[in-house]
């Protein structure tokens, strides 16, 4: 795995183009930015919150309060920061835990997708799992599927007749998947751009 690769050395790949005929891929490269030091004595999860949420401000890392929030919920089992029992963020947080937020964090202020790290993402309501290469929808997709369904449905007696729908260039298949569970009785055959 490509990010593996590049956090253990230090760098980040930023793009990858094939030279030559003999196809030599070259990294361009970026340093990654150094972690706040672990804490020495425990701490709860809303310190970690304010901790990580100010180093990704101080190193201009994109949403730094929407990351540590959806990273540190992932660690306590919750889908959003706001789901999690209030009295759960005051509680101190085990060594294993500190150390998973400071992993997870690390990885984020490389500037790796929080879809990547926390490896799943909702979309409309599905979850759907999300690791490198697949492609990471984006909320206009959900308006397009939303879209879709609506053509589809005005037409009453489409709803009884088989239809079958084609995905072309298909990247997590969340477009099918979210379509196929509000409409099972549609076939849908997907087609996937292999590029890597």
């Amino acid at each position: 795995m490509w990010w593996r690769r590049t956090l253990s050395t230090g760098r980040r790949c930023l793009g990858c183009r094939r030279n030559g005929e003999k196809g030599i891929w070259r990294f361009h490269t970026r340093p990654i930015c150094s972690a706040p030091a672990l804490p020495a004595g425990r701490i709860t999860a809303l310190q970690a919150l304010d901790v990580w949420k100010r180093h990704f401000e101080e190193k201009g890392v994109t949403e730094p309060e929407h990351s540590c929030q959806y990273i540190i919920a992932h660690l306590l089992g919750a889908k959003t920061i706001e789901s999690v029992e209030p009295q759960r963020l005051t509680e101190f947080l085990s060594k294993e835990k500190t150390g998973q937020v400071w992993q997870l964090c690390t990885r984020r202020l490389s500037r790796m997708p929080l879809q990547y790290i926390i490896e799943e993402w909702d979309f409309r309501d599905l979850t759907l799992k999300m690791r490198p290469p697949v492609f990471i929808p984006r909320p206009e997709t959900e308006e397009l599927v939303e879209l879709v369904l609506t053509d589809l449905q005005k037409d009453p007696g489409a709803a009884e007749a088989h239809q079958t729908c084609l995905e072309v260039g298909c990247g997590s298949g969340a477009i099918s998947l979210s379509l196929l569970k509000s409409l099972p009785q549609v076939s849908f055959v997907v087609t996937v751009r292999n590029s890597f």
